[in-house]
């Protein structure tokens, strides 16, 4: 999908008026209008052709897809322990120490030993 904001922010990051960015491009002054307003999304030969006027690709011009949040890990890498709390082991001042009631064992040894890695 075309971003109109992007053009607006070229043509106004390069003092290009309107009516002498249409001739740039050879796309009709009204045209260009409504793609500034976004009433109207341009076809891909006027995409070409704005791109082309202003010197960056057609994929410049478009509306990035939103991004996925980034997740936090939470989960062991290595045994798929649940860490979440466990950067509160580098703070030695917490308010509340983290109790560990269970002894696990897994093939790399014992959980402990993993927790006294993070911990530092």
């Amino acid at each position: 999908m075309f971003d109109n904001e992007v053009l607006k922010k070229l043509l106004d990051s390069r003092n290009l008026r309107q009516a002498v960015f249409a001739r740039m491009a050879k796309i009709p002054r009204n045209s260009l209008c409504r793609y500034l307003s976004g009433d109207v999304q341009p076809k891909a030969d006027k995409i070409k052709a704005i791109a082309d006027a202003l010197g960056v690709s057609m994929e410049f011009l478009m509306k990035k897809p939103p991004q996925p949040p980034k997740l936090k890990l939470c989960f062991c890498p290595n045994c798929g322990v649940n860490l979440e709390g466990v950067s509160d082991l580098k703070n030695e001042k917490a308010e509340k120490p983290i109790q560990y009631t269970g002894y696990l064992r897994f093939a790399f040894g014992n959980i402990l030993d993993v927790l006294r890695e993070v911990n530092g």
